[in-house]
């Protein structure tokens, strides 16, 4: 906007200048020099008082839309930044102990991803479809996988918690007793020592890509704000979230 009016200010006040003598010609027939400054100066100062506020109102509202840009470029990051701590957390507390075991399909003890509701504001970030769509749809991505992720890891915990378990002790195995795999196999039985060891391996496949996805995403939607804003501060990932 502000572009469009330096580009063409010119040629407005041109076109002023040329209707204000042509309206003092037909106004005062043969009008003195005197009376084609007083249009003149009467006409500009008009315009150049509405020109001022256009531009000032203009700015103002530029520095709103910029701000609100900024805040909600500032919320995704942070949501991104808290979907990558609560991964990496959930790695270290429940996959990591267990890494390259033969029984990790069991030995993965139930425990949350998340236990409060995290979400990204997809509207606010709309004014990135114009130029980064693949920014945007990258960040909603993330979301999405997030919660898959979750709900993955929640109907695992449910699955150990009230048929895995109960089915074990059952059979007298308390809680972090030594067990081989094939004795747990046969009291589980085929249909859940199968779904047990899918819902595992997908946890720990997708646990491990969604890590390395959102840290790139975090890292280039930083990149697309400070191209946009470069006179801005935007979150950064804390040192304490690398790997």
């Amino acid at each position: 906007m502000k572009r469009w009016f330096a580009k063409y200010a010119i040629w407005i006040a041109a076109t002023i200048l040329v209707c204000t003598l042509a309206l003092a010609e037909f106004r005062l027939g043969n009008p003195s020099l005197k009376d084609v400054l007083g249009w003149v100066g009467a006409l500009v100062s008009t315009f150049v008082g509405a020109a001022l506020a256009f531009i000032f109102n203009a700015i103002r509202t530029d520095r709103e839309r910029e701000d609100k840009e900024c805040i909600a470029g500032n919320l995704a990051l942070v949501t991104l930044v808290e979907f990558l701590d609560r991964l990496l957390q959930y790695e270290h507390t429940y996959i990591k102990p267990v890494e390259g075991k033969k029984d990790a399909w069991f030995a993965v003890r139930p425990g949350d991803l998340i236990n409060i509701e995290l979400k990204i504001d997809k509207n606010s970030l709309a004014f990135l479809l114009v130029n980064y769509a693949m920014t945007w749809r990258a960040v909603v991505l993330e979301e999405m996988r997030f919660s898959v992720l979750t709900d993955v890891i929640k109907r695992r915990n449910k699955l150990m918690n009230e048929n895995v378990w109960p089915k074990l002790e059952a059979e007298g195995i308390a809680h972090g007793a030594s067990i081989e795999t094939a004795k747990v196999e046969e009291i589980l039985g085929p249909a859940t020592t199968q779904e047990l060891k899918s819902l595992t391996q997908f946890i720990v496949e997708t646990c491990g890509h969604d890590i390395n996805s959102i840290t790139t995403c975090i890292a280039n939607l930083r990149n697309v704000l400070l191209e946009l804003y470069p006179d801005k501060e935007f979150v950064r990932t804390p040192k304490r979230l690398s790997r």
